[in-house]
């Protein structure tokens, strides 16, 4: 076995030890690493940096852009303020209308009322549908008991692709 001096072990242990320093990352300076012959002052972005902080060229003009349209998902709710105003007409001629409700729904195939009449202790429930060609409403059913636990929740739910809107309270 050969025998090593101890200022030969002293220089590998040394070597290792600058090799280690230089190999991990957490022995690592901080300090950015300067060129030689340069100086940077401190409140000067590097070249790299100046590269990141341009922007960025605009996308080519086949990508699609979508701009945020609501009326572009249901336009019949343009509609809306005049189904709102038929339908108030529409509940004056009815006695003890408590609560006016108007809906759209693809789904379900359009406007539609819903009318909470108070009918003693009770609320029924009435549903008229709007027919645009002789701007009226249909009825879809009257008679439907809603139980007062519930009303809340017929008040304020929507299903499926529904938007409403609470018009009396």
């Amino acid at each position: 076995m050969a025998k090593f001096s101890s200022p030969t072990i002293f220089l590998a242990a040394a070597l290792v030890a600058v090799m280690v320093i230089g190999c991990v990352p957490g022995f690592r300076s901080a300090k950015p690493v300067s060129t030689q012959g340069q100086t940077q002052s401190p409140g000067q972005p590097t070249a790299g940096a100046d590269a990141l902080l341009k922007p960025l060229p605009p996308p080519p003009e086949y990508v699609a852009r979508k701009e945020k349209d609501t009326s572009g998902d249901m336009p019949e709710l343009l509609q809306k303020e005049e189904i709102n105003q038929a339908a108030l007409k529409f509940a004056k001629e009815i006695p003890n209308v408590k609560y006016i409700k108007t809906c759209f729904s693809k789904i379900y195939g359009g406007w539609y009322l819903l009318l909470y009449v108070e009918k003693g202790k009770k609320i029924s429930l009435q549903q008229y549908s709007w027919n645009d060609k002789s701007k009226e409403w249909d009825v879809v059913y009257q008679v439907k008991e809603v139980p007062a636990s519930q009303l809340e929740y017929h008040l304020k739910g929507e299903v499926g692709d529904e938007k409403c809107f609470l018009l009396k309270k």
